[in-house]
């Protein structure tokens, strides 16, 4: 068994999928690593870019687009790696960045889930630490409400305004444009949860690992790029349909009351 493996899944992810690959390739990682790009079903040429790194590269080609957990979970079984990294293709891996939460997470106590400091490509820190959802913070993130209360505390408290993201912390759930989840931890939980099409599989992925016993870190001495826009959050679309979808599925399974 390999110390890392890489799961990138693509779709529609041309601009940035050579770079992120590029990135990880460069990477130093002490043990060996296996990078896994999951394509679903892009039709922009992501998949074609990243035919260009096999063997370096092993790719999945889905012939429909299977949506975010389903993709991760396919790259799961096909992995071999004692850690997975899962990672967005619009994201690029700081040279140590790997290593240094390969040596964190393996060192540390009944951690599940760890994530790095993310930060925007004009290197400012985005604030990829959350505390979970309530309906509340549904309604103040997707609807008017979040234009009418932009200073609200609860939005602030959500989005963890008051964290300076320099320390150490255990939280709640991150971003999941980077985790890194030991095997036994990502099994024990049965993989990502596929009724999630697009979004909320890091919130409910962060959920279950807390509600099993497990810690989730940020551990802001990795630094990774991300190209993090909020699609859902411009206006009534495909994508905030998905996201409002998932949080009604997050709720059913976890119970309205969180």
């Amino acid at each position: 068994m390999i110390d890392l493996s890489v799961i990138i899944v693509t779709y529609n992810s041309r601009r940035h999928i050579g770079r992120c690959i590029d990135s990880v390739l460069s990477s130093n990682v002490y043990a060996g690593k296996e990078i896994i790009v999951v394509d679903n079903s892009s039709t922009d040429g992501s998949a074609e870019i990243a035919m260009k790194y096999v063997p370096k590269v092993k790719l999945l080609k889905n012939k429909v687009n299977l949506g975010f957990a389903k993709a991760n979970n396919i790259g799961i079984n096909a992995s071999r790696g004692k850690y997975l990294l899962f990672l967005n293709p619009d994201t690029s891996v700081e040279r140590n960045s790997l290593n240094k939460l390969l040596n964190f997470i393996s060192k540390e106590d009944n951690v599940g889930i760890v994530g790095p400091k993310l930060v925007n490509p004009d290197g400012s820190l985005q604030h990829s630490c959350r505390r979970f959802y309530s309906i509340r913070t549904i309604l103040m993130r997707r609807t008017v409400l979040g234009t009418i209360f932009s200073n609200s505390e609860h939005l602030s408290n959500h989005l963890m305004l008051d964290y300076d993201h320099k320390d150490i912390q255990e939280v709640d759930w991150m971003i999941g444009a980077c985790l890194m989840i030991p095997r036994g931890t990502i099994e024990s939980l049965g993989g990502f949860d596929e009724r999630y099409y697009l979004y909320f599989e890091d919130v409910d992925i962060c959920y279950r690992a807390k509600e099993a016993g497990y810690r989730v870190l940020y551990y802001p001495e990795a630094t990774v790029m991300h190209h993090h826009k909020r699609e859902s959050a411009k206006r009534f679309n495909k994508t905030t349909y998905f996201h409002i979808s998932s949080a009604v599925k997050y709720f059913q399974r976890h119970g309205w009351a969180i």
